[in-house]
């Protein structure tokens, strides 16, 4: 079960969501440096816009980690 609901269209505006496409990185900082400049760039990194594709991340609450997930969906033996 989703830790959070999917948002309908009411709850934003696709045009006020921020476009990933236009987050710049510096890539020469430090990587925290890198993370607080996304945040604070992509305002909402669980809501944000690709072009005209908006996308909503969720998460399970579960131990499972995404890269098992990942592995399982792609049959992919660990080695």
């Amino acid at each position: 079960m989703p830790s959070k609901e999917i948002p309908n269209d009411s709850e934003f505006r696709k045009e006020d969501l921020v476009d990933i496409s236009s987050v710049q990185i510096d890539t020469n900082l430090p990587k925290e440096e890198r993370i607080q400049s996304f945040l604070k760039q992509i305002k909402n990194p669980y809501l944000f816009r690709y072009g005209d594709m908006v996308i909503h991340s969720v998460f399970s609450e579960t131990e499972v980690t995404l890269d098992e997930r990942l592995k399982q969906y792609f049959r992919i033996e660990s080695r």
